[in-house]
């Protein structure tokens, strides 16, 4: 399966110009990573290191449909690009936002937990693919030759720019809890003067 992946523009952080009624709507388009393996699984070229997504698609039909149809067109073209939503202290969410354009037009997201994902994300531009699977079947990211085949597969190009998405959210964090520490400093030498 041939996979063209065109990158907008640069990653970016969340778009906060969104209505509340749109970032419902984008929610409901975004399948949730469970869980990421690294592994190794037959491809086209072999045996090649990849990194599995388990996901929850429970109520997202259309992950199903558009990885049947990518797999029987073979083939897909599809614009990627990423985006961080930040929650509270350190965690956020990375988001990889996929329009596929051919065989069908889709676009959905994919949720990766950060910090817990941050470890394999950053090894994403070394492997061959980001393979995601279905939550239902995760005894398939031991599979490995029946990984590429069954999954999601979307080749490298989809993972550009990764770490230097996640090096800018280590940033924030190392910011926020230096004024964290500094807003405490402050604090208590307010309610220490006379």
């Amino acid at each position: 399966m041939d996979i063209f992946v065109r990158q907008h523009a640069s990653p970016g952080h969340s778009d906060q110009r969104r209505t509340p009624a749109e970032q419902q709507a984008a929610w409901a388009r975004t399948v949730v990573v469970e869980a990421l393996v690294l592994t190794t699984g037959r491809t086209p070229k072999g045996d090649q290191n990849v990194v599995v997504g388990i996901v929850d698609a429970t109520h997202q039909p259309q992950f199903d449909d558009l990885a049947r149809v990518m797999r029987s067109e073979q083939g897909a073209d599809l614009v990627a690009s990423w985006s961080i939503s930040y929650g509270a202290s350190d965690v956020a969410i990375a988001n990889l936002h996929l329009t596929v354009q051919r065989p069908v037009r889709d676009d959905f997201a994919v949720a990766f937990g950060l910090p817990s994902s941050e470890a394999v994300l950053r090894l994403l531009p070394t492997v061959a693919y980001l393979i995601l699977i279905p939550q239902r079947d995760p005894l398939l990211a031991l599979a490995g030759e029946r990984i590429y085949a069954e999954g999601l597969p979307f080749p490298q190009d989809v993972c550009r720019g990764v770490p230097a998405l996640l090096d800018a959210w280590q940033a924030r964090v190392r910011e926020q809890r230096g004024h964290g520490r500094l807003g405490r400093v402050l604090e208590r030498l307010r309610a220490a003067r006379p």
